[in-house]
């Protein structure tokens, strides 16, 4: 009997942070319900259920220190390819950005990718176009922290414009 190993997919999360963030509002304008989301001074909520509450210790709900939306791809079926996973964030985002900005303008836009699997390990992203194009995207957009656990490397970029071999050269020097 030949075992196969047990496979992670990628997850990838996009958050967004305003004092005067009205989660109703961006789940509007994204077109996709949260994971998770409060506004400032509420406590954190659920799968857009507010009978759902995030609790914290002593089994309190989470009080949000400024307006919070979160979605991630977890359970949504989009396969191994840690590109395709920050993609489809930057889809969810990219079409209504600049008119979000303008209702709130001091929101801050952060992407993270966890990679578990070896196939995509760093060194063999490195190479990988599509890969560095879709990071240099988000990185238009807002910060990006790329999470390697098995190689214990944690590379967090700043939002900026990025060209694909600025990214692979940082990378590198990791």
């Amino acid at each position: 009997m030949i075992m196969s190993e047990h496979i992670s997919e990628p997850l990838a999360t996009l958050r967004l942070f305003a004092d005067d963030l009205r989660p109703d509002e961006i789940t509007n304008f994204l077109g996709v319900d949260p994971d998770s989301f409060a506004a400032r001074g509420e406590a954190f909520s659920i799968k857009h259920k507010r009978a759902s509450l995030v609790e914290g210790p002593k089994n309190r709900p989470v009080i949000a220190k400024t307006g919070t939306w979160f979605i991630s791809t977890k359970n949504k079926g989009i396969g191994l390819h840690p590109d395709k996973h920050l993609a489809w964030l930057l889809h969810i985002v990219e079409p209504v950005v600049e008119e979000m900005k303008q209702i709130y303008p001091s929101v801050k836009i952060e992407f993270s990718l966890l990679i578990h699997d070896q196939n995509f390990f760093r060194d063999r992203l490195l190479f990988n176009d599509i890969f560095l194009t879709t990071v240099s995207g988000a990185l238009r957009l807002g910060s990006l922290d790329i999470e390697f656990p098995k190689e214990h490397l944690d590379l967090v970029f700043e939002q900026g414009l990025r060209q694909p071999a600025e990214i692979r050269e940082r990378i590198l020097a990791h």
